[in-house]
């Protein structure tokens, strides 16, 4: 399996040949779509990898997924841009090489086969990357954080520019998608983290048509910064999410007061009754160690217990293994309660 899932994906020729590269870089060669469907899950439950590079996420392999009693696996496109906001390939970051869209779309494609050929129902989701390590430390070079984080824009001219050139990257997504089978898409996970509200639903509905012939469903998860502010609440900008099959809830954070959060999840959870849109947990988890696992299992079961009504997802964030601090779910203390939610949801004997 891990051959099939890396042996096509470009890498620095200092990576670790133990786990399927070579010393240069080899084209990319798309597998055929297999006799995998469209699942129809009635519940997502699974983690977020993105890109399951090795030695990056705490699951290396399918199965490592199921084993836990899960059916989903949630991964992350990485859509380049520079300096300008203009989509920029390649792109590189440690362990994974785009030279070009048409070589991203055929090293995720692989992977999404991967994971259909094996029965799981995928959820894809676009995400902004900066295109660069050098380049980017050359243009900040006070900034000391993760380079797997650089994922913001620092002008209104950026983000336009960004927008504008989406018609490529939304229709091979599409196509992508449609080919083999992905489940559900999000054009961008949490486009208003990136671009504010305003844009962001210009954005999405932008995105839309490009996915007319997709015949999975549509997702639109929401950051929703000002939802989650008492004072910014009356004025939040109100998502038209009509033509959308599910909003998503990201509920991350684990030493946060978890009440803060009720304002998010209720607000939208009025807005997606309005429209007439299910909602589900699309990505829960914490991007750190907690300083209390106490505090994060009491904010985990009472998001889980206050949306299991009307939820039918539950995602788990794998945090990329980038530092010691990083949370991610294998041999923690999270492993035990997705394996608690899974007995929970019949999925795993008790």
């Amino acid at each position: 399996m891990i051959s099939l899932l890396f042996a096509c994906q470009n890498a620095p020729e200092s990576f670790d040949v133990e786990y399927g590269r070579t010393s240069q870089p080899e084209p990319c060669s798309p597998v055929e779509e297999g006799d995998y469907t469209f699942n129809g899950t009635e519940y997502y439950f699974g983690p977020l990898v993105f890109q399951m590079i090795p030695q990056s996420q705490t699951f290396q392999t399918p199965e490592d997924i199921s084993e836990l009693g899960m059916n989903t696996a949630s991964l992350r496109f990485n859509i380049p841009f520079d300096q300008h906001g203009h989509i920029r390939f390649p792109y590189q970051r440690q362990g994974l090489r785009y030279e070009s869209l048409e070589d991203a779309i055929c090293q995720m494609g692989n992977l999404i086969h991967e994971f259909k050929s094996k029965g799981f129902t995928v959820l894809l989701s676009g995400e902004p990357h900066y295109h660069d390590k050098i380049e980017w430390m050359e243009l900040h070079p006070d900034w000391d954080g993760d380079f797997t984080s650089v994922t913001g824009f620092d002008t209104e001219e950026q983000i336009e520019t960004f927008i504008s050139e989406q018609g490529p990257i939304m229709e091979a997504m599409a196509e992508m998608a449609e080919k083999y089978s992905v489940d559900m898409v999000s054009p961008i996970s949490e486009a208003d983290r990136y671009f504010e509200p305003e844009p962001s639903e210009r954005f999405m509905d932008l995105a839309l048509p490009y996915f007319q012939d997709y015949e999975g469903e549509l997702l639109w998860q929401v950051f929703g910064h000002e939802l989650r502010e008492p004072d910014l609440m009356d004025s939040a900008f109100r998502f038209d999410f009509t033509q959308f099959d599910k909003v998503g809830l990201a509920l991350i954070g684990c030493d946060n007061p978890r009440y803060e959060w009720d304002f998010y999840i209720e607000i939208l959870e009025t807005w997606a009754n309005e429209d007439n849109v299910p909602l589900m947990i699309s990505e829960l988890g914490c991007v750190r160690i907690p300083d209390s696992i106490d505090d994060a299992l009491d904010n985990f079961n009472y998001w889980h217990e206050k949306t299991k009504p009307y939820s039918n997802g539950l995602i788990v964030l794998d945090t990329p293994q980038s530092s010691s601090e990083s949370q991610g779910v294998r041999d923690t203390w999270l492993e035990d309660w997705v394996v608690e939610i899974a007995k929970e949801l019949d999925f795993l004997p008790e």
